[in-house]
């Protein structure tokens, strides 16, 4: 059974303080001695879970951030910052072991772990060193692509790459903002006013950055991802609505940090595999007015984050949570949030339920317009994304498969589509068809039968937009 992302998350920590606890010990005893050997044992007890579904896996470092066969590790990055950091200086930015890596060979390793780097550069480096350790599973230098989304997509296309950026330090930003939450310390508010800023600059008048959202989705992270999510489709909206750049930046802020309230109920509620029972699904109910009593004890807080916070689940006929009786209706700005909220939701894989595809989510919201969401919101919302997503894999009724390109703000079941051949190896070749055109009797060529998974075709979406 493959291992899931909490488990690959939880590996890769074990892995990280054990190697860390090894060179700390290495660099007190020799190799032989007891402390050394138990410290390298522990090593190896976390290394064999990780050989399970491979025969190798690999731990990267870029800059700040720790990734596991490519996957970015959020909490990892920011827990182990100090070990990354003594590990970039040796050059150990990609470090991977195979299955069968022996104590002997993990010693030696970490032995010149330890070493200054001008040793191990006298040595001739690490492919001599472990070369002449005997060290044959394991590598320094074996590249990993740090997870398709973030290095591989976008091409040469220096706005897509400037939005994948922005995006990563968002993430970082939210980490930071909901870590210090979860420790009841202080939020960071100038530091997530600066994030907030960025993403503004970053989503007015880009494109790109829809493109760049439909390729980043689906980050380890759950809660970190959705906020970030939520903040870029909001802005998006807000664009669209031609709100000014200081209501744009309230709007951004609220957003990101609309559901910091879920730092104070508990993991096995927020991620269980199943049903909430009555009393589980109260404490979930309870982080809008958590969150909101949270930012509202943060100095230099937007009143705005507040209110979002609170009514982001509350619904347009307020018949959601928390109860909101002496409402007559509730903030624009929290209707916004709320839609989008609830459409990243329901296109985001969760551990008790998979995935709804782009347009049967744009359905659900659809049919809740009027009742749990703003008629108005909705009709905005739809004409942005469309019924079909920039980046949704598409099957015409003619047999034919496609990417999203475009979006029609005219009619959102029929936006521009670049079709690709299902059978062709080289499936970057396509045309751009708009599936709005009709043929001189007023009927349509194409009409689009239903999504599709990337992966039932194979294909890697960058390669259309």
């Amino acid at each position: 059974m493959a291992t899931d992302k909490a488990e690959a998350r939880r590996q890769a920590a074990a892995f990280m303080s054990t190697l860390n606890s090894a060179r700390q010990r290495l660099a007190l005893y020799p190799p032989e001695h007891p402390q050394v050997k138990e410290a390298v044992g522990e090593v190896l007890r976390c290394v064999e879970p990780m050989h399970v579904d491979s025969p190798s896996f690999t731990v990267s470092i870029m800059g700040e951030e720790l990734f596991l066969n490519g996957r970015l590790l959020p909490e990892e990055s920011r827990n182990h910052n100090e070990l990354m950091a003594q590990l970039t200086e040796r050059k150990l930015t990609n470090l991977s072991l195979d299955r069968g890596i022996t104590p002997e060979e993990l010693t030696e390793f970490v032995r010149w772990s330890t070493a200054k780097p001008e040793e191990i550069s006298a040595a001739g480096g690490w492919g001599k060193v472990l070369a002449e350790a005997g060290v044959t599973h394991l590598a320094v230098d074996r590249q990993v692509a740090l997870d398709d989304m973030w290095d591989q997509q976008g091409g040469g296309n220096e706005r897509f790459r400037v939005s994948r950026e922005v995006y990563r330090k968002t993430i970082n930003a939210a980490l930071s903002a909901y870590m210090d939450a979860k420790s009841h310390q202080s939020v960071n508010v100038e530091m997530v006013d600066g994030v907030v800023q960025l993403l503004v600059s970053s989503v007015v008048g880009n494109d790109d950055m829809m493109k760049a959202l439909s390729q980043i989705r689906g980050y380890d992270e759950y809660t970190l991802s959705h906020s970030v999510n939520v903040a870029v489709l909001t802005l998006l909206m807000g664009s669209k609505l031609k709100m000014p750049g200081p209501l744009l930046h309230r709007l951004g802020t609220a957003a990101l940090l609309h559901d910091i309230g879920k730092t104070q109920v508990s993991e096995d509620i927020v991620n269980k595999d199943g049903k909430l029972s009555s009393d589980e699904w109260e404490q979930m109910q309870s982080h809008a007015l958590r969150g909101a009593q949270m930012l509202a004890e943060q100095e230099h807080m937007d009143q705005l984050a507040i209110v979002v916070a609170s009514e982001h689940h509350a619904r347009e006929d307020l018949t959601g949570y928390p109860r909101f009786h002496a409402y007559k209706k509730l903030h624009t700005m929290s209707k916004i949030v709320a839609v989008v909220d609830t459409y990243d939701a329901l296109t985001s894989d969760r551990s008790y339920r998979k995935s709804e595809t782009p347009d049967e989510a744009m359905k659900l919201i659809i049919e809740g317009s009027g009742t749990h969401f703003s008629a108005p919101i909705v009709k905005v919302f739809a004409q942005l994304t469309g019924m079909y997503p920039v980046g949704s894999v598409v099957e015409m009724d003619t047999g034919e498969l496609g990417v999203v390109y475009k979006p029609n703000t005219d009619d959102i079941y029929r936006p521009q589509v670049k079709l690709f051949s299902a059978t062709d190896e080289s499936i970057a070749e396509y045309k751009l068809v708009d599936v709005a055109e009709r043929e001189e009797d007023g009927s349509y060529p194409r009409t689009i039968r239903r999504s599709v998974d990337p992966s039932e075709c194979q294909v890697d979406i960058s390669d259309f937009l």
